[in-house]
């Protein structure tokens, strides 16, 4: 009898004992609980999908300033056009001494005091009328590379722009998913202090998870750019079903908008104009004048004045315009060797950087791999480990590792949108 009371009495003691542990307990259980119903919202049961990279747009390149350009080729072909060959002369001339006579003359000999003199003189081969299609044509090929040094110039800014938007992106998404970690860690640590308070673990055990909360607040800094409450993670089935990309439509992108590429063949057609001027006959000289005098003073009577009309031409007898063309032909074969070696380059660079997009995307596959793996763990330790305060630890370590793997990830999703940032517009 005495046995049955004894035995009913430290049954009541040690049931009213652990009343209050138990329902701390429970208090702890809900607060977790609670907890992973919002993080189970945003890993598994996603609603929306946070705006991609790609979907960021910089400046158009067609939009570089062709019209100033225009205008400016235009200027120049009107300037050039304005070259008449055309001049304009006035001489007077005084003889002094006691015979006043002329010598100047080819076939008569005219005596004089003063001659006044009006001419006008038209140089044919170096008027605008003679190869004003081929100068046309270099102007307009001149405007074409200024163009394309500008749109180069308007690539590499919108390229800037676009990265720094990509990475500011990424970084908002990554210090969300790092935040989600850490709140993780705090309920760990809750859990353990709990655990250590009702004397049930070590302190060890709480000191191991305030130096994992410490580590993840070292490895990710940056405060920068948090996202507002609303982001939401990326669906990564569906990004993972784009990984295979059209290179072959990515490399004549790539190539066609490389505007060092282009600018070689403008430049050998502006060489092989310019060996075009370097002819024999531009080198000569061929004018029309006409020529009015009026002489004063003159001992000839009824003789006041005269009108000539004439041409003259000159031949020069050096062979400067065969070595002048030989210069161009050397220029023009360094330059298409430079040609050939920037797009063997480019095509290197290119095939490098595939690559690596490669060698990224398979690492994604792998990582996203290890993330399907842990999801089925997560959802049976849900089940088994829900109302039990020892156990729910190893729930929420497999939350954590889930977490963790998610931050690698998105580091790579990262690395693999600012990459192909450069090979694209």
């Amino acid at each position: 009898m005495l046995y049955t009371i004894a035995f009913v009495y430290l049954h009541l003691s040690l049931s009213y004992a652990q009343g209050p542990e138990r329902r701390e307990d429970v208090v702890i259980l809900e607060q977790i609980e609670s907890h992973l119903t919002q993080l189970d919202s945003l890993l598994f049961k996603q609603r929306g999908v946070i705006i991609q990279t790609n979907q960021y747009k910089g400046a158009d390149i067609e939009s570089a300033p062709h019209f100033d350009v225009d205008r400016l080729v235009e200027r120049q072909k009107k300037t050039y056009n304005a070259k008449n060959g055309l001049s304009f002369q006035a001489s007077y001339n005084n003889q002094m001494g006691l015979e006043v006579v002329d010598y100047s003359d080819e076939e008569t000999i005219y005596p004089y005091r003063n001659r006044y003199q009006l001419a006008l003189n038209w140089d044919i081969i170096n008027s605008s009328i003679i190869g004003r299609k081929p100068a046309h044509k270099i102007f307009e090929l001149e405007g074409l590379q200024s163009l394309y040094s500008l749109q180069k110039q308007q690539q590499q800014i919108s390229k800037g722009s676009r990265a720094l938007q990509s990475n500011n992106h990424w970084d908002a998404v990554m210090s969300f998913i790092h935040q989600q970690r850490i709140d993780l860690l705090n309920d760990i640590l809750l859990l353990k202090k709990h655990l250590y308070n009702s004397r049930r673990i070590l302190y060890g055990d709480v000191a191991e998870v305030q130096k994992e909360i410490f580590k993840a607040q070292r490895s990710y800094t940056n405060r920068d750019s948090l996202p507002t409450s609303t982001t939401q993670l990326i669906d990564l089935e569906s990004y993972l079903s784009r990984l295979p990309m059209d290179t072959l439509g990515l490399f004549d992108k790539y190539i066609d908008t490389n505007f060092d590429l282009k600018q070689y063949p403008v430049e050998q057609q502006i060489l092989e104009l310019n060996k075009k001027s370097f002819s024999y006959i531009k080198q000569m000289k061929i004018s029309a004048f006409t020529k009015l005098q009026y002489f004063g003073g003159g001992t000839l009577v009824g003789y006041s004045g005269k009108f000539n009309i004439g041409l003259s031409a000159s031949f020069p007898l050096s062979w400067e315009h065969k070595r002048r063309k030989q210069s161009i032909n050397y220029q023009i074969k360094v330059s298409e060797l430079e040609h050939t070696y920037a797009q063997e380059s480019a095509i290197i660079q290119y095939k490098k950087q595939v690559e690596i997009l490669s060698q990224i995307d398979n690492q994604l596959k792998q990582e996203v791999s290890i993330l399907r793996s842990i999801a089925p763990n997560i959802t049976n330790y849900r089940a088994m480990y829900k109302k039990n305060i020892i156990s729910v630890e190893n729930l929420l370590f497999e939350y954590d590792a889930y977490m963790a793997v998610l931050m690698d990830i998105y580091s790579t999703i990262k690395e693999r949108e600012l990459l192909i940032e450069g090979l694209t517009n």
